[in-house]
């Protein structure tokens, strides 16, 4: 497949409007950013996988919704797999029914 460079969103940290770069890098894809660049020249190698797995993980997700949410003559199904300790709330416990949602964590 071609890459789309029709809107190509260049990362710089200093100039971004938001308070992280991960809420920058939603909001450009969101827009219709068609390709990200991460531009981090200041941090070590280690961090710099880090961060751009980070950013990865936003793009594969919005790009899935939007393709999703493009494609109205089939139903979709979205996979999202999740780290056993991250709680995403509502979820209703397997086996239960709706009336069993918990709507927030007891944690906090």
């Amino acid at each position: 497949m071609k890459p789309d460079y029709s809107l190509y969103l260049v990362t710089d940290r200093m100039l971004m409007s938001t308070k992280t770069l991960g809420e920058a890098v939603e909001q450009a894809v969101i827009g219709g950013c068609t390709m990200v660049q991460l531009r981090e020249k200041e941090i070590s190698s280690l961090d710099f996988y880090v961060l751009a797995s980070e950013m990865k993980k936003i793009t594969d997700i919005k790009n899935a919704l939007i393709s999703a949410k493009q494609n109205t003559k089939t139903p979709t199904v979205i996979e999202f797999i999740i780290d056993r300790e991250i709680n995403v709330m509502p979820i209703v416990p397997p086996g239960n029914s709706l009336n069993d949602m918990i709507l927030e964590s007891e944690e906090g």
